[in-house]
């Protein structure tokens, strides 16, 4: 009786939290409350019936001992027919509610499903199922809140009225490259960019960087191109030749590219990669050699190669900006793939779009559910979004979906326009609630500059449809 009291006071605990997320807007989504806020009911309840079955036959029992022989017929006859069939079935109860083991249940059969076939697997709702069953830890979750969604939706949709995909750091299409040049083009200045975070050099204009990237070349030969590639010598060095090429096409004030021996090795292991694997083009990456029918999936898997090159950002930046351009003309992008921006993430907080538990202080992202929670909280903005304009009559909105024609260009637009507006809202220092910390966690605003980061295991890609 003492135990499954103990286990009502834990899921109402369970309930209080759900009931904070909900009370601030923030939605269960089916599968979580299916697969888990139904079952801390049929706990609840199971466990108040052992509760009254054990105090019955408590009763029954202390009768028998001071109202020898009889007791209370009924109470006493209970207490000698049940005691082993109802304390098993109580211990039973407690060990279920207590580790959550029908929501393990409904998870074990669920996994076994692809997420191709069962898409809800790359939403919040099962990453917060997951983060509510875990047995010794406390729960992590993203919920999505369809008020912040809306608000993020309708801010996207003023900034692509007001600044159009031409900005400062809107890579624009190197269309006098081919498109062996263009992938490579792509692929090294996204590994760059990536050594931007990783060393911490000034951030450039990356419109300009990307500009300078796709220029430079020594004897009228593009340093991005196959030929040029594959003809490097082993004793080369090919990094001193980039970096020096593309910091004199850098407009004046434009941060240059340092000297760096771990860039410089990451650089030539990317280029041996290339000119091993792939014929010196990144185009390669997404076709097989007995087909030419480029496969996002496959140029998403095979990235993986290219130091220091992560699932969680720069390899969709990289797809991003290789579909951008029209590296493959003909590929099927599918579902837009977001990469992630940890000051996009402060945004979605901060406005309310992912909603978390008080107690949550900080969150790194490197989880694939949480990832996953990131991704679903972007294609609901851009589903919003998307619905708005479809039901508008206004001539700027007319004019927005006819420059983006399909959803993937759409997506990508919304993704720049936001992830712009959070970069001047750190300058401005415009973020109350949340904050990046110095270890690059989202964290709480009020909380120790430095923030414990969490022990989470390298995130892998959530498969999309």
């Amino acid at each position: 009786m003492t135990s499954g009291w103990a286990a009502i006071g834990k899921i109402r605990k369970r309930f209080t939290q759900i009931q904070d997320i909900t009370d601030r807007g923030g939605k269960q989504g089916a599968i979580f409350f299916l697969t888990y806020t139904v079952f801390q009911y049929i706990y609840g309840v199971s466990l108040v019936v052992c509760g009254l079955a054990s105090f019955c036959l408590l009763v029954g029992g202390v009768a028998k001992v001071v109202s020898p022989p009889e007791g209370m017929p009924y109470l006493t006859a209970f207490f000698d027919d049940s005691t082993i069939q109802i304390l098993a079935l109580a211990i039973l109860v407690f060990v279920v509610a207590l580790l959550n083991v029908l929501s393990w249940v409904a998870i074990v059969l669920l996994g076994w499903i692809p997420p191709w076939i069962l898409p809800i697997k790359q939403s919040s709702s099962w990453y917060n199922l997951w983060q509510f069953s875990l047995p010794l830890s406390e729960p992590k979750p993203i919920f999505l809140n369809p008020d912040g969604v809306s608000n993020l939706a309708d801010l996207a949709i003023s900034k692509l009225e007001a600044e159009p995909a031409t900005s400062r750091n809107f890579a624009g299409t190197p269309t006098h490259l081919s498109l062996d040049e263009r992938a490579n083009a792509a692929l090294l200045g996204c590994l760059f960019e990536k050594e931007h975070g990783v060393r911490r050099w000034p951030k450039p204009n990356w419109d300009a960087f990307y500009a300078a990237v796709a220029a430079a070349e020594v004897n009228s030969i593009k340093l991005v191109s196959p030929a040029y590639l594959i003809g490097l010598k082993p004793d080369s060095d090919f990094y001193s030749t980039f970096i020096s090429e593309v910091n004199r096409r850098l407009p004046e004030g434009e941060p240059r590219i340092p000297d760096s021996a771990e860039a410089r090795g990451d650089l030539s292991n990317a280029v041996k990669i290339l000119v091993k694997k792939y014929h010196g083009s990144a185009r390669n990456l997404a076709f097989r050699w007995w087909s030419r029918k480029p496969k996002l999936r496959l140029a998403f898997s095979r990235s993986q190669a290219f130091r220091p090159f992560d699932v969680s950002s720069m390899i969709p930046q990289f797809l991003k900006l290789a579909v951008r351009w029209e590296t493959w003309p003909n590929v099927k992008p599918g579902n837009f793939i977001y990469p992630y921006a940890r000051n996009l993430a402060l945004l979605l907080f901060e406005n309310g779009a992912m909603l978390t538990l008080p107690n949550v202080k900080n969150l790194s992202f490197k989880q694939t559910g949480q990832l996953a929670a990131y991704r679903d909280t972007m294609r609901r903005i851009v589903k919003t979004v998307r619905e708005n304009l479809a039901a508008s009559n206004k001539r700027e909105h007319r004019q927005i979906i006819a420059s983006y024609s399909t959803e993937w260009q759409l997506a990508a637009a919304i993704d720049f326009a936001l992830w712009a507006y959070s970069v001047d809202l750190i300058k401005q220092n415009g973020f109350k609630q949340w904050k990046l910390d110095e270890n690059g966690l989202v964290t709480r605003r009020g909380e120790a500059q430095e923030a414990k980061a969490e022990s989470e295991e390298e995130a892998t890609f959530p498969k999309e449809g």
